[in-house]
């Protein structure tokens, strides 16, 4: 009895697994027919050696490094290098770092003088200084730097301009609608008393 049980069981699991392949294959089929394009990626930055990263806090708060080693899924081996970023090999938090769209190619545990090399070769400096991540950090911390006066010109320096561009913009409206309205006829004025 327990046999036949078990057999109806399987008989049952083996039909539905047969049609369940049989309807993956239905929809592979018509997505083949389709010709969609696959959808991209949903991720395009990943932890990996060689990747250059920006501290996000610490003592190197605002520096870049490499990825040199990944230790465990919580902390990774970075170097600088430490001769030109200023950050040396240490082992950081991954939240602590933020992956940028830059990569280099070095080995894992590369030292630090083929490190230097296959950065410098890389340029990833001068790329960064281009990105306009690097430009908001750095507008930030000249924000950041400025004294009271400083702030105060910067203000009435906005306001000119806000003003400047108001009286032009102001100007340009007048003559414009000028232009359209010499080209209608005049309407004529409808008493209160019509207008129900």
């Amino acid at each position: 009895m327990i046999l036949l049980n078990t057999l109806g069981v399987l008989q049952s699991f083996d039909k539905n697994y047969r049609q369940t392949l049989f309807g993956l294959y239905k929809v592979w089929f018509v997505l083949a027919q389709a010709k969609t394009p696959m959808p991209a990626p949903l991720f395009k930055r990943f932890v990996e050696i060689g990747r250059v990263v920006l501290v996000n806090y610490g003592p190197d708060q605002g520096k870049l490094c490499v990825i040199v080693d990944v230790i465990d899924h919580n902390r990774v081996l970075v170097d600088g290098p430490s001769d030109v970023t200023g950050v040396p090999r240490s082992a950081i938090k991954m939240r602590y770092l933020s992956l940028t769209d830059f990569k280099i190619d070095i080995a894992r545990g590369a030292r630090l003088k083929k490190l230097k090399k296959e950065f410098e070769k890389a340029q990833v400096l001068k790329k960064w200084e281009g990105t306009s991540w690097a430009k908001k950090l750095a507008m930030r911390k000249k924000k950041a730097s400025l004294n009271d006066f400083d702030r105060f010109s910067s203000m009435v320096a906005k306001k000119r301009r806000s003003y400047a561009v108001k009286t032009n913009l102001r100007k340009l409206k007048k003559a414009y609608n000028k232009d359209t309205n010499t080209n209608k006829k005049p309407k004529k004025a409808i008493p209160w008393y019509l207008n129900q």
